[in-house]
C-alpha cells in the first residue's frame, strides 16, 4: 500500500496533518489552541477522514470537530440526533 504523509508544525497550532493511501482512504486534521493563556484555554481540532468501500466503491468521509464541547462527527452516513 502506498501512502503519502506530510506534517507541519505552528506555534500555538497542532500539526497539520494529511494522509492519503493508495487504496483511496484520506485523512486530514489540524488544531488550535483558543483562549491562550487564559483559565478557558483549550486546544481545537477539526478535520476529516474518508474511505472507499471495497464492494461497492462509495467513498464516506466524515468531518469533525473536536474542542471543549466533545467529538462532533458530521457525515452523510451517519445517523442525525
Amino acid at each position: 500500500m502506498l501512502f503519502k504523509l506530510r506534517s507541519l508544525i505552528y506555534f500555538y497550532m497542532y500539526p497539520y496533518t494529511f494522509l492519503e493511501t493508495s487504496d483511496g482512504t484520506s485523512i486530514k486534521q489540524e488544531g488550535s489552541l483558543k483562549n491562550v493563556g487564559t483559565d478557558q484555554e483549550a486546544a481545537v481540532v477539526r478535520g476529516s477522514f474518508s474511505w472507499v468501500d471495497e464492494k461497492t466503491g462509495e467513498k464516506f468521509t466524515t468531518n469533525y470537530v473536536a474542542d471543549d464541547n466533545g467529538y462532533q462527527p458530521v457525515g452523510d452516513h451517519l445517523p442525525v440526533a
